[in-house]
């Protein structure tokens, strides 16, 4: 064991020489896109490989895409879509491999679907559904295997359409429904919802064998529709009609495996995973809520914490961070209990507040895997950044851009945080609302779904903290069968090497290649992978991407997991 991670140690400073980190620890502005006080107001960061994308304003040309390495120099328009003042308002970024389909609306054309590969050359229109300037809306761009979903209309109603990236490609979906509304993807699984007559209709479709329904229900009048949470495990959490109070049910995707696993409440509003447990916010029939949690049996459906109001929740390796307020037992009539960040570890003891002073707490993110950012305000600083470890002495401000009382953070950006950094809109009092970068530290984010096996490769990764060791675990490997991680600098852009796998690692350099076993039950844990404590690699950035045997499977009888993008630092 010993010479083997001498030899890992090695081969990450190896893998690391000639990399330098992209980012110092200060907030960076990454271009003045518009010039002087107005800012382009950047929104809708989206990660695609090592760059981002998002709409943004120079001021001259209107509201148009942009991509960003995150540097001055690599900060440019990728097209003037609607030539001049006039704006296309891109949205929906959605990464399909090696390109980024988006919506625009860019005359004659309407609101189409359009494509890019990171430049301006190759930036165009995917296809017109309707014709002129009728608009056929794409909307819920959902990646399933080799193809995107979406729903749009091409004049005569919406229906599910897919492409492959072509203009010929694009077709109405011939298996989904053209009615369908897509839900996303779970484990290996497409799953979509329908109206038939009166009922509500849960489907499930691996892309191979036919759709398999695992729920129905007949609307209730005056009761809410029934709808899908999410995923918990390998299972399906959705939410039926609430005959008799709301309730979180679980599947496997067959009508027999669906049960309850919550108490009823009046309504559920919020949930998240954390430990091998689902918790959730519970709304009681007397206007309070309650912070709950189920280990996946209706048996063992808790409470942990009470409120008199919520606002968020997100949770973070071990922690819940929570935004809420407590009931105050002599309510003055007309007043309203102040809203305090919490932390909890789930149980009710470990319910604590950690802040009595920050207000306005909003934006809450999972930044790797120890610790949040926010955006909140205090009276010296107003609207700032703040990260959080889950400690109040660890509940620190990252930004003051324009030092004292003015706000200077208006949001963090869709999908924030990629690559070691968060990606934020922030205004010093110079330059305008303009996007801004930092470097938080070691960190790991998940990248896209795993593929070729009959269950979801999953691989996940505790933060690369230098001078700590860096554990590699998952699951869906072949039972009791040897499996690797590869780990390399990450492919500029992630490529699709057989239909539906997509690559995540760069196949064109060398690569730590770290052994893992797995268990019966196919989940695994690779032995610690040390991190030197040097300098120079606080902020590199590796990928990693586990594969397992798999007879079958398209490529090379190998499994493949989604990839783990993996920041070094402190």
């Amino acid at each position: 064991m010993r010479s083997r991670a001498c030899r890992a140690l090695a081969a990450v400073a190896c893998l690391s020489f000639g990399l330098t980190p992209a980012f110092a620890q200060l907030p960076q502005l990454v271009a003045d896109t518009a010039p002087g006080p107005a800012g382009s107001m950047p929104y809708g960061v989206t990660h695609f490989g090592r760059f981002v994308l998002y709409g943004a304003d120079d001021g001259t040309s209107g509201i148009e895409p942009w991509i960003s390495d995150g540097t001055p120099a690599g900060t440019f328009r990728l097209g003037d879509l609607n030539p001049g003042p006039m704006s296309s308002y891109p949205g929906y970024f959605t990464v399909f491999g090696s390109a980024v389909l988006f919506q625009a609306y860019v005359l004659p054309f309407g609101h189409e679907t359009w494509i890019t590969d990171g430049t301006a050359v190759g930036t165009q229109l995917l296809v017109d559904l309707a014709p002129g300037l009728m608009n056929s809306n794409p909307h819920g761009f959902v990646v399933f295997r080799d193809r995107v979903l979406f729903v749009a209309s091409n004049g005569s109603g919406e229906r599910v359409w897919q492409t492959d990236g072509t203009a010929a490609g694009t077709v109405p979906h011939p298996v989904v429904p053209a009615n369908a509304a897509l839900v996303g993807v779970f484990g290996h699984r497409l799953c979509y919802t329908r109206r038939s007559g009166n009922l509500h209709e849960f489907w499930l479709w691996d892309g191979v064998a036919a759709p398999v329904q695992f729920a129905s229900f007949a609307q209730v009048a005056s009761m809410p529709e029934p709808y899908v949470l999410g995923e918990f495990g390998d299972r399906i959490l959705f939410v039926p009609p609430p005959t008799a109070g709301a309730q979180i049910w679980s599947s496997d995707g067959t009508a027999a495996s669906n049960t309850p696993i919550t108490q009823p409440a009046a309504r559920i509003r919020q949930h998240v995973a954390m430990g091998g447990a689902v918790y959730y916010l519970a709304e009681s029939y007397f206007n309070t809520v309650e912070l709950r949690a189920t280990d996946g049996t209706l048996a063992s459906d808790r409470g942990v914490a009470q409120f008199a109001n919520w606002y968020s929740l997100v949770a973070s390796a071990d922690r819940l961070f929570l935004l809420g307020a407590v009931p105050n037992p002599f309510p003055i009539p007309g007043s309203q209990a102040p809203e305090r960040l919490w932390v909890s570890d789930g149980s009710t003891a470990g319910t604590t507040v950690l802040s009595t002073t920050l207000t306005g707490v909003r934006a809450m993110t999972p930044v790797g895997s120890r610790q949040i950012a926010f955006v909140a305000r205090e009276a010296a600083t107003g609207d700032e950044l703040w990260r959080s470890d889950g400690t109040v002495a660890g509940t620190t401000r990252l930004t003051d851009l324009s030092a004292g009382a003015a706000s200077t953070i208006g949001a963090l950006a869709h999908e924030s945080y990629g690559g070691g950094r968060l990606w934020f809109a922030g205004d010093d009092g110079v330059h305008g609302t303009e996007l801004y970068t930092l470097h938080t530290g070691a960190g790991n984010v998940a990248l896209g779904h795993g593929c070729g096996g009959a269950v979801e490769l999953r691989l996940q990764a505790t933060d690369p903290v230098l001078g700590a060791a860096l554990t590699l675990y998952g699951r869906g490997a072949t039972a009791s069968a040897p499996g690797l991680v590869a780990i390399t600098p990450p492919a500029a852009v992630p490529n699709f090497v057989v239909p539906g796998c997509l690559v995540h690692v760069d196949l064109s350099v060398p690569a730590i290649l770290w052994p893992f076993t797995a268990d019966p039950a196919g989940t695994f844990t690779a032995p610690p992978l040390p991190v030197p404590n040097a300098a120079f690699l606080d902020g590199v950035v590796f990928a990693a991407q586990a594969v397992s045997p798999w007879p079958g499977a398209p490529l090379f009888d190998l499994a493949l997991s989604g990839g783990v993008l993996l920041t070094l630092g402190q």
